[in-house]
């Protein structure tokens, strides 16, 4: 039995184990002798998720969004030092960006990701900079500390944070923050590069940036 190998348990040990899990739906037996989780446990997990309200609220708004924009929709959580899409909505669009919920991001190549770091303290940032390497995604990817510090003052300037061609060729994207939100909540748009030139970005970060007002309300009321 692969349970008992991986875990060094005795066969019988481990097959009363499993049979306990299997009882309370914490496990489910698949093919060939193989375990998988089971329903209880994933319910579990998704009660335990601590964003399932805010999905929830955004949902409506998000859609708005994508509808506006004609592209694909995202809501972003930023703690820490990570940046995580949440929820995405996409348009009735046959060419549109890869799924991005739960995908890391390169903080420096991404909309969201240059929100977060542009929201960090300058010993914060300082921190985070020291001995990492940038990694080059695209020919158009940030990768000199010095040049990511001038975008990030640029960001903190214009409120908003955009990233073209630098996390994939031809992908480029708007990220606009949810004010006073906690957790930290961003808004973004995504899409082929193509569709998104200087006047569809700026109407696009227009566009989100409404949302994020009523987006805040809405968390505010609730």
């Amino acid at each position: 039995m692969q349970v008992a190998r991986s875990t060094s348990l005795p066969r019988a040990t481990a097959g009363r184990l499993l049979a306990s899990l299997l009882d309370e739906g914490l496990v489910e037996s698949a093919a060939a002798g193989r375990w998988v989780l089971g329903y209880e446990l994933t319910r579990l997990g998704k009660a335990a998720d601590t964003h399932t309200r805010v999905r929830e609220l955004a949902r409506p708004a998000l859609a708005e969004l994508s509808h506006q924009s004609s592209e694909s929709a995202m809501l972003g959580v930023m703690t820490g030092h990570r940046s995580e899409v949440i929820l995405q909505i996409d348009p009735p669009r046959l060419i549109t960006p890869t799924n991005w919920v739960g995908r890391p991001l390169g903080l420096h190549a991404s909309a969201g990701g240059k929100l977060l770091l542009a929201s960090l303290r300058p010993a914060e940032l300082g921190d985070w900079l020291t001995g990492r390497e940038l990694p080059r995604y695209t020919s158009r990817t940030i990768t000199d500390p010095d040049a990511l510090a001038g975008e990030l003052r640029r960001v903190r300037r214009r409120g908003y944070a955009e990233t073209i061609d630098e996390l994939e060729e031809g992908l480029s994207g708007i990220a606009v923050p949810v004010p006073d939100s906690e957790p930290a909540l961003a808004l973004a748009v995504s899409g082929p590069s193509a569709r998104l030139g200087v006047s569809q970005r700026a109407a696009a970060v227009a566009a989100a940036q409404a949302t994020a007002s009523r987006l805040r309300q809405a968390l505010t009321i609730s």
